[in-house]
């Protein structure tokens, strides 16, 4: 089990099930990634940079997109062929009540910036969302964000397959 603090402990198990999406399972057989310290960089960041914009960066580059669109990739769907978080915005379809493996976005610094953060809605937490995503304190893991801080929640569709 791995748990994120804010507040207070929360609990999930990174059990892969049937009944969650193919995108999804693979993210959570990547929980515990992260970077390395110094001039060494992580090859399976790297690689994610690769499949999202077919270029390898450093693992200290921010690779929340990165890793939801690598997980999408592997699993057979298109990516936003960007390293920005708010890429997503406009992928799938936009859903009121999201659900597990759902894309969830936030925004970061300023809500009607640019920054933003990436990952995959686990569920919800009180005043929370769970979310498990990349460079979340520089790995995967399962975070809580503050659901005041969410931009949209989109749901994957088979238009996003690859051809």
């Amino acid at each position: 089990m791995f748990s994120c603090l804010k507040k207070k402990k929360v609990y999930i198990e990174a059990i892969q099930k049937p009944s969650y999406p193919r995108w999804y399972n693979r993210a959570l057989t990547m929980v515990g990634t992260g970077e390395i310290a110094g001039s060494v960089h992580n090859e399976t960041i790297q690689a994610m940079y690769d499949a999202v914009v077919g270029k390898r960066y450093g693992d200290e580059v921010p690779w929340c997109a990165a890793f939801v669109g690598f997980c999408l990739s592997e699993v057979g769907y298109r990516t936003t062929g960007s390293l920005l978080a708010r890429s997503y915005m406009n992928y799938g379809k936009e859903v009121a009540e999201p659900e597990v493996g759902d894309i969830v976005v936030y925004w970061r610094d300023r809500e009607d910036g640019w920054k933003g953060h990436v990952g995959f809605f686990v569920k919800f937490d009180g005043d929370y969302i769970v979310t498990l995503g990349g460079n979340q304190d520089d790995a995967v893991n399962f975070k809580r964000y503050p659901i005041d801080m969410v931009l949209s929640y989109r749901r994957v569709t088979n238009e996003e397959k690859k051809a």
